[in-house]
């Protein structure tokens, strides 16, 4: 995909395939904010800097593909132990519609509790998400959504919320400036469905902006670099998170 945090609904050709590896470090990336501004925040995680190995493979009108990820340094709540390995995720996207400027995916994502939960670095039961991707597409711009709901099989009280089933929404805008440069924008969000608080309350809506940049150094090999932040006070939203990445496909 063009985005960090979003595929684009393209998929391609069968035979292909592709990796990349992208590295990222955020501030405060896990904290419960409460409403009441007299109250302190309670941090979960303070800090984390995660590398994801993404692997995927095209067959006719179908992507599958894995991702690993590592968590190099962590700081916060309850992080003695082992937490190196994060939740290993497995998706398989359907290509519905793929013309020359329209694409639409539906994709199917199951995450296996693999990580550290006792640090806020995995989840103790499996999580499974069902979502749609669709993407617009000229010489020069992209424009990029999803839509989609995540299932988890064992939800975590969290003071008044439960961390648990969520819909989850993103957008994303890219500008293909020269042959090989693009300048993108992308904004994630959930929407946690299972709390005890009231609907208004922020902490229960994390969405979080990026802004990057993806260069193609050769034919089938780019690097990318970007930076953003959260948007609102919800749990998930960090204070910063910088990203860079390296992608290849075949």
């Amino acid at each position: 995909s063009t985005f960090f945090t979003l595929e684009d609904g393209h998929i391609g050709p069968a035979a292909e395939l592709g990796a990349a590896l992208v590295l990222n470090h955020a501030r405060n990336p896990l904290v419960y904010r409460y409403d009441d501004p007299g109250e302190a925040d309670f941090p979960l995680l303070e800090s984390v800097s995660t590398a994801e190995l993404t692997t995927w493979y095209n067959l006719p009108s179908l992507r599958v593909g894995a991702v690993l990820p590592l968590h190099l340094t962590s700081t916060g709540y309850q992080v003695d132990g082992f937490r190196l390995l994060g939740d290993i995720r497995f998706l398989a996207s359907w290509a519905a519609l793929q013309s020359d400027t329209l694409h639409l995916t539906a994709t199917a994502d199951f995450t296996v509790p693999s990580g550290n939960e006792e640090a806020w670095l995995g989840d103790d039961a499996s999580i499974a998400e069902l979502s749609v991707q669709a993407g617009y597409r000229t010489e020069r711009i992209l424009a990029a959504a999803h839509l989609g709901y995540r299932y988890y099989a064992d939800g975590v009280p969290l003071k008044d919320t439960d961390w648990g089933n969520r819909l989850t929404i993103g957008l994303g805008g890219a500008y293909r400036a020269t042959d090989a440069i693009q300048v993108t924008l992308e904004a994630n969000g959930e929407f946690l469905s299972r709390t005890v608080s009231t609907a208004t309350s922020a902490h229960t809506k994390p969405f979080e902006g990026l802004a990057g940049m993806r260069y193609q150094l050769f034919d089938k090999l780019e690097v990318s670099a970007g930076a953003g932040g959260g948007l609102t006070q919800g749990v998930g939203s960090p204070d910063w998170r910088a990203v860079a990445g390296v992608h290849w496909n075949r």
